[in-house]
């Protein structure tokens, strides 16, 4: 295959990505492994799709004795493939472009052109625009992983084709609609994940004096803005940043707030402000009640959540997906499979004590410990790595990739130097 169609297919992976529709992004990925396939694994990327199988495993326990719909086992099936599948494509068509640089100038270029149809559409309905938080997150979107991991990418790696453009003006202009986009998805998961990702890379989380430092300070700042957050009380009716602070504050809540779901009043809306949480007790709830703590309740397994309430356009009570993907996996494949999961993330953080003497290769290393910071993130938000728009496992399989073709210029020297 040319060069030009393996680039291709990372835009087509990348595309089904940020479209969020898990079916689609694993027939895709599928499609793309089988006809980049040519190439032997790396140990890295045999080690972590290993680990991740064994989810697949755990969770395919009950296949002789599940009796619910086919459709919902299925559907778990795919959730938990579909990362090992863009893990595999990823890396296949990184291993197959020769310039090692296209990877991150094709993910960047691809923040560029939807941060920009981003601020179009934005721009075409300036005439009733309403700066109201809620509005424009429902109205134009809220989020968008693709532009989060090119400003990733431009905060973090200096030696980037587009910025040696001879053309600095429409750099420095796509450079700004990035970070105007990025800020009018008004999303806080997308915010954290920005800033423990560049943490990462640059080294203040790594376990170590610089790190000590770093994490007091954040300690610092966390503490003094939730100070703020907790004094602070609009008045009247908010928009703007204002929303935007308001939601800040009830991230906590949202999140980690222990309630009683058996004490819940007759009025559910209170629920909203806590409901990662409440979804979250309820599944703690249903593995203890089945006493399914070591392999869980398996593929095919919804939670109750006692009142039926209008998710994705229509009314439900029974729910296989919940936002924490830690309690998530554990729902699904206990305690064994969220050990499997958190070595996992081991995995790309003990990265940070993996030193070369090529310069190149520290760089993906470093890149693949912010990946670490991005999962966990992810997975007390937002199902981690199982959310259809997920973007962790291409960017790990592609950083595999590239240090996989390292290793190979490596062995190719040394071979030529003993001729």
């Amino acid at each position: 295959m040319s060069q030009t169609t393996y680039k291709a297919f990372l835009v087509i992976l990348v595309i089904s990505l940020s479209m969020a529709e898990v079916e689609l992004s694993f027939v895709c990925s599928v499609l793309i492994a089988i006809l980049c396939f040519k190439n032997k694994f790396s140990k890295s990327l045999a080690v972590v799709v290993c680990l991740l199988f064994v989810l697949v495993l755990i969770g395919c326990f009950n296949i002789f004795y599940y009796q619910g719909l086919f459709y919902d086992y299925l559907r778990d099936l795919i959730y938990y493939l579909r990362p090992i599948t863009v893990l595999i494509a990823a890396y296949l068509i990184v291993i197959n472009i020769k310039d090692k640089k296209s990877f991150f100038n094709i993910l960047v270029i691809m923040g560029f052109v939807f941060a920009t149809l981003h601020l179009l559409r934005i721009s075409v309905h300036l005439g009733d625009f309403s700066f109201d938080t809620t509005y424009i997150r429902n109205e134009y979107g809220r989020y968008n992983h693709v532009e989060l991991i090119a400003l990733v990418i431009l905060f973090c790696i200096k030696d980037i084709g587009v910025k040696k453009s001879r053309f600095k003006i429409f750099y420095k202009f796509f450079l700004f609609c990035l970070i105007f986009s990025f800020i009018l998805y008004f999303s806080r998961t997308m915010l954290l994940v920005l800033v423990l990702m560049v943490l990462g890379y640059r080294g203040y989380l790594k376990l170590n004096q610089k790190g000590v430092v770093a994490l007091f300070l954040g300690l610092i700042f966390v503490s003094g803005f939730v100070l703020f957050l907790n004094q602070y009380e609009p008045s009247g009716k908010t928009s703007g940043i204002g929303t935007f602070l308001l939601k800040m504050k009830n991230s906590y809540n949202e999140v980690f707030q222990t309630i009683d779901p058996y004490k819940i009043d007759k009025d559910k809306r209170s629920l909203w402000k806590q409901w990662r949480a409440y979804e979250a007790k309820i599944a703690i709830i249903e593995i203890e009640k089945n006493n399914a703590w070591l392999f869980g309740k398996n593929f095919g397994s919804k939670i109750d959540l006692g009142f039926e309430v209008f998710l994705q356009k229509k009314w439900v009570q029974y729910i296989p997906l919940i936002h924490n993907g830690f309690v998530y996996v554990l729902l699904k494949t206990g305690i064994l499979g969220l050990i499997f999961y958190f070595i996992y993330i081991l995995y790309l953080y003990f990265y940070y004590y993996t030193k070369n003497k090529k310069e190149e290769k520290n760089i993906y290393n470093k890149m693949l410990v912010a990946c670490g910071f991005y999962i966990i993130v992810s997975s007390i938000v937002i199902t981690g790595i199982f959310k259809p728009y997920d973007m962790s496992s291409l960017l790990v399989g592609g950083l595999f990739a590239l240090n996989h073709r390292i290793d190979i210029e490596n062995r190719n020297n040394r071979n030529k130097g003993n001729t």
